[in-house]
């Protein structure tokens, strides 16, 4: 079964024949502290972000049954490319080192609509992502989970976990990785401003005042939608969608559609080394 998250669910999730109650007191002891340890950890050390992932697994998710961690950075041309991980053997790593929006996966899934999606039900994970079948995969992996990241203000950036126990996802596991994913994006947007020219620089402080939905519209504007197509995507009306591009060309001081893409692109395609 795969969850992704847009909406609240019901208190208890079963999944393969267990039971996880969703209590956020259980949980959170150990999540505070592993917190604590990774932030603490890339304060003192300034790592990479293949350390980063390898303290993660290690450490950060060790408690889970981490046994491998990932980033991938989506590209103006939809393809998505891994730009660091621990873990993955080096074969996993070729095979994955290109895939597309377009495909039915997890990534793509959670760049797509903006949310975690947790797979806990291997036997399952065919069926709901048939184009997983055509990778190498870990078979020692019993849960998988991505989310999406904000680096420097764009929705472009998503990692991935694999665990080795099948773990059923809990509003404080939920929060947890999109904490955990927020502090290692903020070190990445801290070593990316300085390699960035003052007009990047500017256009990612723009897009730093985006909602969440001028975010939405403006991923799907540049990948070529319509304001029709999007307001379908995104389940509102044409005129909302109109009134939305209006307002992210005025955010960005762009003179249409052409360049608010330009301007998106020039900054957000970048992948994060």
């Amino acid at each position: 079964m795969n969850w992704p998250f847009g909406h609240p669910r019901h208190e208890e999730v079963t999944n393969m024949g267990e039971t996880w109650p969703m209590t956020t007191t259980q949980a959170s002891h150990p999540l505070i502290e592993n917190l604590s340890e990774l932030i603490s950890y890339i304060q003192r050390e300034d790592p990479t972000l293949d350390e980063m992932c390898q303290f993660a697994v290690i450490r950060t998710f060790n408690f889970l049954g981490g046994i491998a961690m990932f980033q991938a950075a989506l590209e103006a041309d939809g393809t998505i490319r891994p730009v660091g991980q621990f873990g993955f053997s080096s074969q996993v790593m070729k095979s994955w080192s290109s895939s597309h929006i377009n495909e039915e996966i997890p990534t793509a899934d959670a760049l797509k609509t903006n949310n975690i999606v947790w797979v806990a039900d291997k036997e399952n994970w065919n069926r709901d992502y048939p184009h997983l079948a055509k990778y190498d995969n870990d078979f020692t992996t019993n849960t998988y989970i991505a989310w999406p990241v904000t680096v420097r203000g764009a929705h472009l950036s998503v990692f991935g976990l694999c665990l080795n126990t099948v773990k059923a996802p809990t509003p404080g596991l939920i929060s947890f990785f999109e904490t955990v994913g927020g502090v290692i994006a903020l070190q990445q947007s801290r070593d990316s401003r300085l390699n960035t020219s003052p007009m990047e620089d500017e256009i990612l402080s723009k897009l730093n005042l985006f909602t969440r939905r001028q975010r939405d519209v403006i991923r799907l504007v540049t990948e070529g939608l319509t304001n029709s197509q999007i307001a379908v995507e995104l389940g509102f009306s044409e005129s909302t969608i109109r009134q939305e591009t209006m307002r992210i060309y005025e955010i960005l001081g762009a003179t249409g559609r052409a360049d608010a893409v330009r301007m998106y692109r020039s900054v957000g395609a970048r992948k994060v080394s």
